[in-house]
């Protein structure tokens, strides 16, 4: 799961202008890909979408970051979940979405940004930052099987997982 920015100059509403990207200007598409790099689907971004009819009824999506939500969009055309892994980037991950994406049969595994760890119980990142390299630290939530890991390499990196251990 990730983004990409396809290079378009021209005039459009929909079109985007990203800082510090090495293309700064375009469309901007979420979209779902192997591990080989085929892309299953894609979305191109244009902007808040209002809710579907059917989401209306699911609690769990409104309040969801941006990124859970196309996550979830994406997900649609998958008819196993049991036969994929989900790898994506701290823009994506949030602690509901694990939970959600957990209970849909999805195994998932992502950095997270940390005010997306629902006050996770981990030491800070600036705690961390004053130990040693190779340093981590984890906890699990027994009830979503959400596990979240803190770690020092060269910067700090928190990661989620609703599927994987941490094996001694």
């Amino acid at each position: 799961m990730d983004e990409a920015m396809v290079k378009y100059f021209g005039h459009d509403s929909s079109k985007r202008f990203i800082r510090g990207k090495p293309v700064r200007f375009g469309y901007k598409d979420w979209m779902l890909c192997s591990s080989s790099g085929y892309c299953y689907k894609f979305d191109t971004y244009c902007g808040a979408k209002p809710m579907k009819d059917t989401d209306t009824n699911d609690r769990s999506k409104s309040s969801l970051p941006l990124g859970s939500l196309v996550v979830l969009d994406l997900l649609e055309c998958v008819s196993q979940p049991l036969d994929h892994v989900l790898f994506f980037v701290n823009f994506f991950t949030s602690y509901h979405l694990m939970q959600i994406l957990r209970e849909r049969g999805y195994r998932a595994t992502g950095t997270v940004r940390e005010n997306r760890t629902k006050k996770c119980p981990l030491p800070s990142v600036n705690a961390l930052k004053k130990d040693e390299r190779g340093v981590f630290n984890y906890i699990c939530n027994e009830t979503s099987s959400v596990l979240f890991v803190r770690s020092k390499d060269n910067n700090v990196v928190t990661m989620a997982t609703n599927y994987a251990t941490i094996k001694s």
